[in-house]
């Protein structure tokens, strides 16, 4: 009964040794890859579905300002990339890329911006801003 409950106590502390393990390892790297611009002008019809979809309030994606002038010429897109790792043997269900809003910030759109990284997985994903044609992208 003494070797048993010798050997229970073992396992417990294996076990515990284990789920630490994993806890503390779990980690999800994240690597700057790129910036991307695109001038509002050239994507007319995506800014003026934006500005619509803003004024009825119904804009998928964050929304850090409600109100964004008529003319596309006086704003950007600008995509930021990243490289994604998840380091761990679990799942990394919900990642979410957000964008720091700065001054000039009108919103982040929805497209890829919530990942799901499985075990010992990674990728490069991206996420979309529409800023002011003056506001710097870095960030």
């Amino acid at each position: 009964m003494k070797y048993a409950a010798i050997l229970m106590v073992f396992v417990l502390l294996l076990s515990l040794a284990g789920v630490g393990y994993v806890y503390l390892t779990a980690t999800v790297t994240v690597t700057a890859t790129g910036v991307a611009t695109l001038e509002a002008s050239a994507q007319p019809d995506t800014f003026n579905s934006l500005r619509q979809q803003l004024e009825e309030g119904s804009v998928a994606g964050t929304v850090f300002t409600d109100t964004v002038g008529d003319d596309p010429e006086q704003y950007k897109f600008v995509t930021y990339r990243v490289q994604l790792k998840n380091n761990t043997w679990l799942d990394a269900e919900l990642v979410e890329l957000a964008v720091t809003p700065r001054d000039g910030d009108v919103l982040q759109l929805e497209g890829g911006s919530s990942v799901t990284l499985t075990a010992r997985s990674g990728g490069t994903y991206e996420a979309t801003i529409l800023t002011g044609i003056n506001s710097f992208v870095g960030r």
